[in-house]
């Protein structure tokens, strides 16, 4: 039969393996957290720099669109005044 000093040597070895476990836990979450944080965040910017990218583009189209319609427009007003 263990000895009252023994058990209680047991007893506390039990609770610092219990707490180092629950403070491992505890980091790991952590850890966790702060890497979906970040993954977060750079999927933000990823998302940010494409949206922005496609803006850019859509309005770089319609600047273009525009520039060949008045093109157009000059093109033809200038047949007319020729036609004169």
């Amino acid at each position: 039969m263990p000895t009252a000093a023994a058990k209680k040597k047991a007893e506390l070895a039990k609770k610092a393996a219990a707490k180092k476990k629950a403070e491992l836990a505890k980091k790991a979450a952590k850890k966790k957290v702060e890497l979906a944080k970040k993954a977060a965040a750079k999927k933000k910017v990823e998302l940010a720099k494409k949206a922005a990218a496609k803006k850019k583009a859509d309005l770089a189209k319609a600047a273009a669109r525009k520039k060949a319609e008045l093109a157009k427009k000059a093109a033809a007003k200038k047949k007319v005044e020729l036609a004169k």
